[in-house]
């Protein structure tokens, strides 16, 4: 999906499988062996489940992309100053914070058989993306400011639905709450039970690209105004908050 970040318009959306939108038009197929219905049909029983909406309606791990919001998170309440620096080594023992995983987390550097990224500050512990230093923010925002940290900030950012007018039912994201140290680590990489869509990720991302601005995704830019008359309807850039 494709955003335009000073607008919120979506310029682009795609899911696969692909279909025939024709199919769709009462007058396909009308003098034809196989009909519309058939096709239709078709695509209601297709395993891959073409029909489904993976950009509005689907819903994923977000992995490191929401790393952006732990972030925002650690440094609004002020867990971790902007020139502080953390050293990003290849394991990181959660034991001292309350993780009860029972073993040492690891970073994905250690997996790819790659030297630490060592001394880092905020900034680049997120282009690094260093997982030590996500799994330390995620225990002392749970310890330190309470298990539902990172829905307010998440939700702030844009991760709820995105109220565009769609057909299907949109899917609404999923920030648990967690109930224990290990949940809120697993939870600030973006993983564990954090499940969102590619439309809420995509206005996350845009609003931070834009400095700060929330926009109401759309997908109606004009109605009308073809052959020197005036449109019908032109969307106008809603804002629905503010980092």
């Amino acid at each position: 999906v494709v955003l335009d970040v000073h607008t919120g318009a979506i310029l682009a959306a795609a899911s696969y499988p692909l279909f025939e939108p024709d199919l769709f038009n009462p007058d396909t197929y009308c003098c034809t062996i196989i009909t519309a219905g058939d096709r239709i049909a078709e695509l209601f029983n297709d395993t891959r489940t073409p029909l489904f909406n993976r950009v509005f309606q689907g819903q994923y791990a977000p992995g490191s992309v929401f790393k952006i919001v732990t972030t925002a998170a650690a440094a609004e309440e002020g867990i971790f100053g902007y020139d502080d620096t953390f050293y990003c080594d290849l394991r990181w023992d959660g034991a001292p914070y309350g993780d009860t995983v029972g073993f040492e987390r690891k970073d994905w550097r250690f997996t790819d058989g790659m030297e630490p990224a060592g001394e880092i500050t905020m900034a680049q512990a997120l282009t690094s993306s260093c997982y030590p230093f996500y799994y330390q923010m995620g225990a002392e925002l749970y310890n330190r400011r309470g298990p539902s940290t990172l829905i307010d900030y998440g939700q702030r950012m844009g991760l709820t639905r995105s109220g565009i007018d769609y057909y299907g039912a949109e899917a609404p994201g999923e920030i648990p709450l967690p109930n224990n140290v290990s949940a809120a680590i697993n939870e600030a990489v973006g993983q564990g039970d954090v499940k969102l869509s590619l439309i809420q990720m995509a206005k996350l991302v845009a609003a931070v690209a834009n400095g700060g601005t929330v926009y109401q995704p759309y997908l109606v830019q004009r109605i009308g105004g073809m052959d020197d008359a005036p449109p019908v309807f032109e969307a106008q850039p809603q804002v629905i908050g503010s980092l």
